[in-house]
């Protein structure tokens, strides 16, 4: 079976090194901030794993048909790599980072279909638990808004997640409102500890989330012209309010979510 090429180019060429991929993301601790709360059930992870699977499954029909597959092998290792962005390998889950950007935004079988399901896959991995998998996701996500807010796949996606409708938010909003979506409490009937378990891990992705947007630099106004500039600027500030307001909830959640917290509240006006 051939190597693709992602998993053979220099970690420069996918827009990340392995030095970038792990970025301050890291630096927020989640050894040193657990509370005295049993591991959560087994059957979660299960039941995480099997929800991907059968995504993985779906994601290549559209409203059209099944779309054009890239080769079986290529495929296979796009598809397998958000598992490695769960490596507690840094190397391994760099690496897993750019046979994702290179499949979705960067190769010659990039396309907005794989682009959709990556980004949706990146922002649910931020809430779990398993291993390095919210390092991995965040680290990957950074890098990911970076690219496809530069070449425009990110406007393709919301356009196409939208089927053709009015765009009544800026691209910003979106990304916001995706990542609030991504790491909202769902009704899942679980009560008590897992429950708890659950909300902290959405938590959490949220804080990771906020962070890896912040480090895309998809925050800093692209535009040159001062008429259009003073009106990306209006929204990027307002933006940037939401995320201080999102970062002042963690704060006040729990007791070990507020050196992270605000850790990201400096990173996020340090920009």
């Amino acid at each position: 079976m051939k190597r693709s090429k992602a998993a053979r180019q220099d970690p420069t060429d996918a827009g990340t090194s392995s030095d970038e991929a792990e970025m301050d993301v890291d630096n927020v601790d989640e050894a040193k901030l657990e509370v005295d709360d049993d591991d959560e059930d087994a059957d979660m992870v299960g039941d995480e794993d099997d929800e991907q699977k059968e995504e993985e499954e779906e994601e290549g029909e559209g409203e059209d048909g099944p779309t054009q597959a890239p080769p079986a092998s290529e495929r296979s290792e796009f598809l397998d790599a958000f598992y490695g962005l769960a490596s507690s390998d840094p190397r391994e889950r760099a690496v897993a980072g750019q046979v994702i950007l290179y499949h979705t935004l960067l190769g010659p079988q990039a396309n907005t279909t794989d682009a959709a399901y990556a980004l949706k896959r990146l922002l649910n991995g931020l809430c779990s638990g398993r291993a390095a998998a919210r390092q991995g996701n965040a680290s990957c996500l950074a890098s990911f808004l970076r690219i496809s807010n530069g070449n425009g796949v990110l406007q393709d996606i919301r356009r196409e997640r939208n089927e053709g409708e009015q765009e009544a938010t800026s691209l910003l909003a979106y990304v916001r409102e995706r990542l609030r979506t991504a790491t909202s409490q769902q009704d899942s009937g679980s009560s008590g500890r897992r429950k708890a378990a659950e909300e902290k891990d959405n938590n959490f992705g949220r804080l990771f989330g906020v962070l890896a947007i912040v480090r895309s630099g998809i925050l800093t106004p692209q535009t040159h012209t001062e008429k259009a500039k003073g009106g990306e600027m209006d929204d990027t500030l307002s933006i940037c309010k939401a995320f201080l307001a999102d970062l002042k909830d963690l704060y006040t959640f729990k007791p070990y979510m507020r050196e992270p917290a605000a850790h990201a509240v400096c990173t996020l006006l340090n920009t």
